[in-house]
């Protein structure tokens, strides 16, 4: 009789086991008021101090860590199959990136600097001044790791993507880069934006917007198959009420303000239908971040004197139109998921008119 061997049992790494194993603070929350503020803690793995961040609507589409550089120090280099986009939110540096046998590209950064980290390419984050320097990273890596189950395959240099990243001598110029969408909208191609607060974003075009004076740039980053977009409203206005999947970070860049989200059990006039109890409120200034749940109602204000600029950054594309508009932007008169202002709870201007007068609104 053949006597059978019992296999070994393997261990599979999902993406909460593995920031368990990370050994940083992880903080589950629905929003963060100021990243600078975060609490972080001594990351064994990577040097310098970090932390995790689980926001409800990302709903492990999309993570986000925290990581500061130690005056005058660097983290460890490390390399990913995962998509990640970095906000400087403090500091001054640059970063190493390479691969092995071919030259090493470095690209100095400041506060406020959008960049991408090139898909499982070696990168080393270093601090040039005497203070310590943080940023924030959005990430696919919940989709990936997810994906595989091994935190060993997915980090280190695996594959050459030299569709997304050939060690380009300006592949982190600052010079404007741009193509057109199918509907004329212009999309930026940079991998490197000094200074994500001075970028120029124009009023989308008709049928493809969100509001009174919004205006947006979108911004294709790296290769990259996340979202991301810079976003503009102007002082005393509002977005209109919409919706879309989950995983979708806003980091607010600049100004302050409010946002108000609610579930679809709660209605599209969530008020008058007696829901209002259902409605969350977020106060935002720069360095906030959250993330709407999957499906959830939310609209974005601005009451005060200032523009507010923030930042998007979501783990997909979103679904478009035959006519390439997304359906984000479609009016649900359409069949979209956007709520005109015609249409939407009377209430919420009771209490946008409430906010500006709180906020000394001159306009």
């Amino acid at each position: 009789m053949q006597t059978q061997t019992a296999r070994p049992v393997r261990q599979r790494e999902s993406y909460n086991s593995w920031l368990e194993q990370e050994g940083i603070p992880i903080h589950d929350v629905f929003a963060v008021e100021d990243v600078k503020k975060v609490e972080l803690g001594p990351w064994r793995r990577l040097g310098g101090l970090g932390a995790y961040v689980r926001l409800t609507g990302a709903e492990d589409q999309t993570g986000m860590y925290i990581a500061e550089i130690p005056p005058r120090g660097a983290l460890e280099p490390e390399a990913h199959m995962f998509e990640a986009n970095c906000y400087v939110v403090s500091g001054r540096g640059a970063t190493e990136f390479w691969r092995e046998g071919e030259p090493k590209r470095l690209m100095e950064w400041q506060q406020d600097s959008l960049f991408a980290l090139p898909l499982s390419v070696h990168h080393r984050f270093i601090n040039l001044a005497d203070e310590p320097a943080r940023y924030v990273a959005v990430t696919n890596a919940p989709l990936v790791i997810n994906l595989y189950l091994n935190t060993e395959f997915v980090y280190g240099e695996r594959f050459a993507f030299r569709d997304r990243y050939a060690s380009e001598s300006d592949y982190f110029s600052a010079d404007t880069r741009t193509a057109a969408l199918p509907y004329g909208e212009i999309i930026y191609e940079n991998n490197f934006i000094p200074d994500f607060k001075r970028v120029k974003v124009d009023l989308p075009p008709e049928g493809a917007s969100r509001g009174e004076g919004y205006a947006r740039r979108y911004l294709r980053m790296g290769g990259t198959r996340m979202l991301t977009f810079a976003a503009e409203y102007p002082p005393g206005t509002y977005t209109t009420a919409h919706w879309h999947e989950g995983g979708v970070h806003i980091y607010i860049a600049a100004g302050k303000g409010f946002t108000l989200m609610w579930p679809p059990e709660a209605g599209q006039r969530p008020y008058e239908s007696g829901h209002g109890d259902m409605v969350k409120r977020i106060d935002f200034q720069e360095g906030t971040v959250y993330s709407p749940p999957s499906g959830w109602w939310h609209q974005h204000f601005n009451p005060s004197n200032a523009p507010v600029r923030y930042i998007p950054t979501g783990s997909g594309l979103p679904k478009t139109r035959a006519d390439g508009r997304a359906w984000v932007y479609t009016s649900v008169k359409e069949g979209g998921h956007q709520l005109d202002y015609d249409l939407e709870d009377p209430h919420i201007q009771v209490l946008f008119e409430e906010a500006k007068r709180a906020a000394g609104f001159a306009g």
